[in-house]
């Protein structure tokens, strides 16, 4: 089933991807009035198609070299987005005024350069997210605790031992008192390279403890070589488990455990769940919310939306998970929180979203 999912995702990025190129390659030719186009077929060719072959060697291999090369194709993939719709719309222009405005297409071209690059900056500009969240029946010994979570932080050929170093820093400057990873800590890549830029991990600071729910991407590579290194990073692997620390319920869903509908129930049953007593359920993605708020869960923290990541990618998003897509909502008298994450998937680009850590602090 997981390389079926993988195929007809590779396909359709194929269509996209070819798509994408004819319209750019068409503007980009009457813009600039190419005598040899087919360079410009050629250097597109790569570009794109590229990004799919640097996926598909990465999970394999992990060097200087296939980083670049990583890091080059996905760039401008996210790049390539904008360069469509810029293309898209000089070429409706020719079609509607029937002449070909050059300066204008040049103008109208650059515009993806600034929205790119602004972007790429985004991704790596990690912000602090100060929530309070207020739960029935809450203890008074976790009044004013802070709880930390991140997740999506995709560690791979992009985000690496440096940027978790950076972002360890700021979860420590917070002080939290219990530490959330919910899920998508590794991008796929199951190397013990890539892995040990983890280990930064070790050091963050939360006496509470620090607890780890897998997301779909720790799915793709070697399961088990992951969760090695988040226990030898400290963090207790939550897989469909229930613990209570001082009166709060902490309940962690395994990713590819994760169930809909009457499956997902048998699960919460099992578990036992006190109603009486306040529960936060650490769960990769935002969904089946019903069967999540009937077990009478108070709060559900997730991510994997990455808040669409890059506009216009957000109307696709929505149409989803709808208002569950980031931030603070409720379904019901469940309170959800879906996090934008801390890394990237593909593109280290964010437009439109936000690389951020969250702190949720409990309040009366």
């Amino acid at each position: 089933m997981k390389s079926i999912h993988i195929t007809i995702g590779i396909l359709l990025a194929l269509g996209i991807i070819i798509l994408g190129n004819i319209v750019i390659y068409e503007a980009v030719v009457r813009i600039f009035s190419f005598n040899h186009p087919t360079i410009i077929q050629i250097i597109l060719g790569f570009l794109s198609f590229g990004f799919i072959a640097a996926v598909l060697i990465g999970i394999k291999y992990s060097n200087r070299v296939t980083r670049i090369f990583y890091l080059i194709t996905s760039v401008w993939f996210g790049f390539s987005v904008y360069f469509f719709l810029a293309s898209l719309t000089y070429l409706v222009i020719i079609i509607l005024f029937g002449k070909e405005p050059r300066a204008l297409g040049l103008a109208i071209i650059l515009i993806p350069v600034f929205v790119g690059g602004y972007g790429v900056f985004r991704a790596r500009d990690s912000k602090i997210k100060k929530v309070n969240i207020k739960l029935a029946n809450m203890r008074e010994e976790w009044i004013g605790k802070r709880a930390v979570w991140i997740s999506d932080v995709h560690i791979g050929l992009i985000y690496q031992k440096r940027f978790i170093e950076k972002i360890v820093k700021q979860i420590n400057a917070l002080e939290p008192d219990i530490f959330f990873v919910g899920g998508d800590l590794f991008d796929g890549i199951s190397t013990e390279k890539v892995i040990n830029f983890a280990d930064p991990l070790k050091e963050v600071r939360a006496p509470l403890g620090k607890f780890y729910v897998s997301g779909n991407h720790e799915q793709y590579g070697k399961s088990e070589d992951f969760y090695k290194k988040v226990k030898l990073l400290g963090m207790k692997i939550l897989k469909n488990e229930l613990l209570e620390i001082d009166g709060l319920q902490i309940i962690g869903l395994e990713y590819s455990k994760i169930a809909k509908g009457n499956s997902l129930r048998k699960i919460f049953t099992r578990l036992n769940i006190n109603k009486n007593m306040p529960s936060i359920l650490l769960k990769h993605e935002p969904s089946d919310l019903k069967a999540t708020e009937e077990a009478g869960i108070s709060f559900q923290i997730s991510g994997h939306t990455h808040n669409a990541q890059q506009w216009p990618f957000n109307y696709y998003a929505n149409a989803i998970y709808q208002k569950f897509t980031y931030g603070l909502n409720n379904h019901g008298s469940l309170l959800v929180y879906t996090s934008s994450g801390v890394g990237t998937w593909g593109p280290a680009i964010r437009v439109g979203s936000k690389s951020e850590i969250v702190q949720f602090t409990f309040s009366n």
